[in-house]
């Protein structure tokens, strides 16, 4: 990461940092770098070429980790970006599937049910 990466999140997950990426000369298709805070250099960079289209935008503007350990990205065009490990699920405006409009910020906690009065 130099002065000209755009770092548009940064959310911590046990000895894992997390940083959502607008592209930028350094990172031309921007992002989300998953960086091990145990070792000096490694890291996983994923992208929508790199996960084969799980990842259904080039911008991250949030990321947060819920209480079950499942990253969450606010996206740019992509809607909303889920991440358990393993498999990417996007949400978008309709539903399951292609990209939406951009998503600006997310919630931490997850979400609660409605309770009605």
């Amino acid at each position: 990461i130099t002065a000209r990466s755009k770092v548009m999140s940064i959310a911590f997950e046990d000895h894992y940092v997390w940083l959502g990426l607008s592209p930028s000369s350094v990172f031309p298709k921007g992002g989300i770098i998953r960086h091990d805070l145990n070792t000096a250099k490694d890291f996983d960079l994923y992208s929508i070429q790199s996960t084969k289209g799980g990842l259904m935008s080039e911008g991250v503007y949030k990321g947060a980790i819920d209480k079950q350990g499942i990253e969450w990205f606010a996206t740019y065009g992509g809607g909303l970006a889920r991440f358990d490990g393993k498999t990417w699920t996007n949400f978008t405006g309709e539903g399951y599937g292609p990209p939406a409009p951009q998503l600006m910020d997310l919630l931490p906690g997850g979400c609660q049910p409605h309770e009605q009065r």
